[in-house]
């Protein structure tokens, strides 16, 4: 999830850099609409800096909470992880036998 929110942001900054160059490109040919432009432009940036600091925040969160659980339950936590070990090798045996075959 956390690639997803950083290609958004990624993209979102892109925009808004080709958006500054266009203004600046333009010069005076906007005339008064360039005003109303630029001040979208720069709300467009403080709203995408707000969703970093949010985006950022709730990872945050998110890892302390599950570095929590881990620690209050460790034999839960561990047995997860074998579980999962367990039904990769499997899943690579089946994969390897059928190949033989």
């Amino acid at each position: 999830m956390e690639v997803g929110m950083e290609r958004v942001v990624r993209q979102m900054k892109r925009v808004i850099a080709d958006a500054e160059g266009l203004l600046e490109a333009s010069g005076d040919q906007l005339g008064d609409a360039r005003g109303a432009v630029v001040s979208r432009v720069e709300r467009a940036k403080e709203r995408l800096t707000d969703f970093e600091r949010e985006a950022l925040r709730r990872t945050r969160a998110a890892a302390q909470e599950a570095a929590r659980y881990a620690q209050a339950h460790p034999w839960q936590v561990t047995g997860i992880s074998v579980g999962a070990a367990i039904a990769i090798g499997i899943a690579v045996g089946v994969a390897l036998s059928s190949r033989k075959h």
